[in-house]
């Protein structure tokens, strides 16, 4: 088994990879998206199983960086916007005792943006163009709130479905929606 060299990560000397692949990235998003590309290198870099070496180091964090932006991506298409209210009402408070507030209540609504609920009526039209793995998937996506922050991978392994399974599915949902999107 190869040695592991302990190598210094000179964050001078790898901006140029952040440069030129950040540029991808919206403005705000950019610090968030470096951020978990540094976390990501020094986490591979203590791994003993990458053996990295001054010369190789430049090469390893581009790589690196080249998927946390695909990553960022990824999860960013698949995001479904969640709207939420939250009330807090209490009635006739002492603001210096803080007795009183014999009506006190509190609530909070969550519900999916407009275009998810376009979706799903979408996908229930056309369930049966898909199979019955993909319909396992599309389900969990469509229905499970956890869901569109994992990735495909994850879901899959979830569920116990072969990935390419959930690729389809995903690629197969797109379409409707871009189909859907180009009727309207």
């Amino acid at each position: 088994m190869a040695q592991n060299i302990n190598v210094a990560l000179d964050l001078v000397a790898i901006q140029p990879i952040f440069d030129f692949e950040l540029f991808k990235v919206k403005a705000q998003d950019q610090e968030d998206v470096k951020q978990n590309a540094i976390v990501q290198i020094l986490t591979s870099l203590a791994d003993p199983r990458y053996v990295v070496t001054e010369d190789t180091l430049f090469s390893f964090a581009q790589r690196i960086v080249q998927r946390t932006v695909a990553d960022y991506y990824r999860k960013k298409y698949r995001m479904i916007e969640v709207n939420s209210t939250s009330v807090h009402f209490v009635d006739a408070v002492d603001e210096e005792t803080g007795e009183g507030g014999s009506n006190a209540f509190n609530y909070k609504v969550e519900d999916f943006g407009y275009q998810i609920s376009e979706l799903r009526v979408d996908y229930r039209m056309y369930k049966q163009d898909f199979s019955p793995q993909e319909r396992k998937v599309i389900d969990y996506l469509l229905y499970n709130g956890d869901a569109p922050a994992m990735q495909m991978k994850e879901i899959t392994d979830l569920l116990g479905i072969d990935k390419s399974h959930g690729s389809r599915a995903f690629h197969k949902l797109r379409n409707l929606a871009n189909r859907s999107e180009a009727c309207a």
